[in-house]
């Protein structure tokens, strides 16, 4: 017998199992594993063992949730670990024999099932409980424990290592939900996994202290501070670099790092380090206009941490960095799209990936000792012109990326080499003359700028216009030459839809015609296209006499 199992990857590496096939119709035993691939199996999704005959199958104990409709029109019996929180439909459940253990995660959920659902069988498997006062464990078969369930009234909890000498390696979905009054808890070294809803509807929560062992933190639906009142009120300790300061990062939730101190005051949250070092870990959406001091509470502060500002769309507009502060963190201001205008010191070296996406910022002087710039760090559709020193990295960055830029010349005098207008990136070249980078605008109706301050238009560069917006297009008589794949491709069939200028040959539409560039342009111009805009005197106007097509001259 050989069977196997589809399954996705989450972000970090944990298997959702989406779909089982095997060789056989009827089977007696299936063992979903822990971990396939190296990937821990935490939970199976809809429809998994949909219409699946098999007289035992056993789920494994790394599984945290099981998805509504995992097991439609099932027939077996289904093997549920204490700790799975359960989300089924056992509607479609005839000739089904659930089985599971007293006091387990899937216990309430599955006593109201068989009130809903009479036609399914459930059974109560032996399972060795712990209980310590008021926390319940399980003893696995590998001699550790699951933490499953805790009725404590404390505001102030610490978890031990062991218990009657067994190690606890893991806290199961919604373990502390009945803990109302909990406001800080510490978890022990040694813990490793923690599950969906760990620390459901908490609302007095304000501190959690993980241990630098944990490895896995369930972070699907409601993650693990479901319904905790805001999850900016919650600060997660741990050791610098751990799995817990990545989990944090990437759930916007605030980390301290062991021996730091988390510090709220003016609608900012500093993180202060033990060596006189601070971050601005979070700002709140309360203010419009924020100045990020360079010191504070005798801490230099040296930089804002990842998606520090993620938050603060629609409010914030103003950000003024003082001198002093070094580094953007990634996504720092991602999704602002309030945002208008930030001063940057010249103590500056770090902008991270993504750091003004989504923002609004038309403008922005970038610093000489800027020594690194993350991808996207301005986003995609370059609408931000920037001020850069001649010479320097951020110069070499915005030329690479195509960035409409002012470089600073020694003195202070400014030489522009990309701009912006109307929506076009222009380059302007050393011969006083200038070409066409790209079209950022959304406009469809598009006519090429003849000069910028004096400098002819002269080229429209390699796929500048690839623009899914245009779809009426005039090219001026000062275009001399058109780069290949200038325009979308097929674009020269749509004829009545293009003007073009003189000097223009076949090659106009280099990149555009697939399989060939042989084919002369006239072939694309037919006696019934309705009317081609051309310059009077040009030879695209000439053209136009020759093979009796209809145009207008402007």
């Amino acid at each position: 017998m050989t069977y196997q199992f589809e399954y996705t990857l989450t972000d970090e590496g944990n298997a959702y199992i989406t779909n089982y096939h095997s060789s056989m119709f009827i089977e007696d035993t299936v063992i979903v594993p822990d971990s396939i691939d190296g990937h821990p199996v935490l939970r199976i999704n809809s429809n998994a063992f949909s219409y699946k005959m098999i007289s035992n199958l056993y789920l494994p104990d790394s599984l945290l949730l099981l998805s509504n409709d995992s097991f439609y029109h099932f027939t077996g019996g289904i093997h549920i670990p204490y700790n799975v929180d359960v989300d089924l439909d056992f509607t479609d459940g005839i000739g089904m024999t659930v089985y599971t253990a007293r006091e387990s995660c899937a216990d309430e959920i599955i006593k109201a099932c068989g009130k809903n659902y009479p036609k399914v069988k459930y059974v109560y498997e032996d399972t060795s409980v712990i209980r310590d006062n008021d926390i319940t464990y399980f003893l696995r078969s590998n001699q550790t424990l699951d933490l499953v369930k805790c009725r404590s009234n404390e505001s102030t909890l610490s978890i031990p290592s062991h218990c009657q000498g067994y190690p606890i390696k893991r806290i199961c979905n919604r373990a502390f939900e009945k803990c109302t009054q909990l406001e800080s808890i510490f978890l022990p070294e040694g813990l490793e996994v923690i599950g969906f809803g760990a620390f459901f509807d908490l609302k007095h929560l304000k501190t959690v202290i993980l241990p630098e062992s944990i490895h896995t933190i369930a972070s699907h639906g409601y993650g693990i501070f479901g319904y905790c009142g805001s999850k900016e009120d919650v600060i997660v300790h741990s050791s610098t670099g751990s799995y817990a300061e990545s989990w944090c990062s990437n759930n916007k939730v605030l980390f301290q790092p062991s021996g730091a101190e988390i510090v709220k005051e003016n609608g900012l949250s500093f993180l202060l380090k033990v060596d006189g070092t601070a971050e601005v870990a979070k700002c709140d959406r309360s203010h419009q206009n924020v100045t990020i001091p360079s010191k504070f509470r005798n801490h230099y502060v040296l930089g804002i941490r990842t998606k520090a500002f993620e938050d603060c769309a629609g409010m914030l507009k103003t950000v003024i960095l003082e001198e002093g502060i070094r580094y953007i963190g990634d996504d720092a201001f991602y999704g602002v799209h309030s945002l208008g205008e930030i001063i940057l010191p010249e103590s500056l070296e770090v902008i991270g990936r993504g750091a003004f996406w989504m923002c609004n910022l038309k403008a922005l002087q970038i610093p000489v000792r800027v020594r690194e710039i993350g991808q996207h760090a301005f986003g995609r559709d370059f609408n931000i012109a920037l001020t850069v020193t001649s010479g320097s990295y951020a110069e070499q960055y915005c030329k690479e990326n195509n960035i409409p830029y002012t470089s600073l010349l020694p003195g202070g005098a400014s030489r522009q080499a990309l701009v912006v207008q109307n929506g076009f990136i222009l380059r302007l070249k050393e011969n006083d003359i200038a070409s066409v980078v790209k079209y950022t605008g959304s406009s469809t109706y598009v006519e090429i700028p003849k000069t910028y301050l004096n400098h002819p238009v002269t080229e429209i560069e390699e796929g500048a216009l690839l623009n899914p917006h245009i779809e009426a297009l005039v090219i001026p008589s000062t275009i001399l030459n058109i780069g290949n794949h200038a325009l979308p491709e097929g674009y020269a069939k749509v004829t009545d839809k293009i003007c073009v200028g003189e000097h223009i040959g076949h090659e106009y539409f280099q990149g555009c015609i697939k399989d060939t560039y042989t084919v002369p342009i006239y072939e694309y111009f037919t006696k019934d296209v309705p009317i081609i805009r051309v310059s009077k005197g040009s030879y695209a106007e000439c053209y136009c006499k020759k093979n009796k097509i209809p145009y207008i001259t402007t």
